[in-house]
């Protein structure tokens, strides 16, 4: 009960903060936060951004591609976490992991807006060849492994763990007529499109590009086939039955 009422506090600190400190700047994590386990050497990769544990040493990473995101139960998420690090530290695939328990809470609170819930882990590798492996890989160590559906991307395969788009690596961005800044990437004709994060739009500005099964991905499934439903008997007009009298007889 007291961890729902911190999450409640997290979600209105981040949306209010004309009475709260910015939570992204002056949250301090818990002890037990997802790199307590690491030793020291690897731990002094990672830098804090935010709510999120920055590991991003790639100085030839593009500004955008195609980005994988892990998504984990309350359950086994200490378990994902470890798996994930271990495995992309090792590679040296930049990424990025929420802070601790409280934020990875919050990400998964009905509170979060759709294009951002569920995201335990965002990876970004540096191109295609890496993007597709790297799937493959995460599908083998994370088998059998849940977590809630990441509704801004598509999903690989039958995992329930990992998904995907297309989307901003670094921090690109325009401003829009009020001041804020918009994210986007440069379409396929070279023009800035907004990096759209909503349900269904994980390809944004028409991207399309290799899918982890070689094929081009698509954020719609396919429409079933047409049936062709056999066609109904013409309809019959009852008549009046023959009663035997003529039409003038009397009654």
């Amino acid at each position: 009960m007291r961890n729902e009422r911190w999450v409640n506090r997290f979600l209105f600190a981040w949306n209010d903060t004309l009475f709260f400190d910015p939570l992204d700047v002056h949250y301090i994590p818990r002890d037990d936060h997802f790199l307590a386990g690491l030793d020291e050497r690897t731990r002094a990769r990672f830098v804090r951004s935010g709510i999120w544990w920055s590991h991003r040493h790639d100085p030839d990473l593009p500004a955008q591609g195609w980005k994988i995101h892990v998504s984990a139960h309350h359950r086994n998420v200490r378990e994902v976490a470890a798996t994930v690090i271990g495995y992309l530290t090792e590679r040296g695939d930049d990424f990025k992991i929420a802070l601790d328990l409280n934020i990875f809470e919050m990400l998964n609170s009905k509170g979060m807006a759709r294009g951002s819930g569920g995201k335990l882990v965002t990876v970004y590798p540096r191109d295609e060849e890496r993007f597709r492996s790297c799937l493959a890989d995460l599908a083998r160590l994370l088998e059998g492994a849940e977590g809630p559906y990441v509704l801004s991307d598509l999903r690989y395969r039958d995992s329930k763990a990992l998904y995907f788009r297309y989307g901003q690596f670094l921090d690109t961005h325009g401003v829009d007529v009020l001041g804020r800044r918009v994210p986007h990437v440069t379409g396929p004709d070279g023009t800035p499109v907004p990096d759209d994060r909503r349900v269904g739009q994980a390809h944004p500005g028409g991207w399309r590009g290799p899918s982890p099964t070689g094929s081009p991905p698509t954020s719609r499934p396919a429409r079933p086939a047409t049936v062709t439903r056999p066609a109904r008997p013409a309809k019959r007009t009852p008549t009046a039955p023959t009663t035997g009298c003529s039409a003038g007889g009397s009654g």
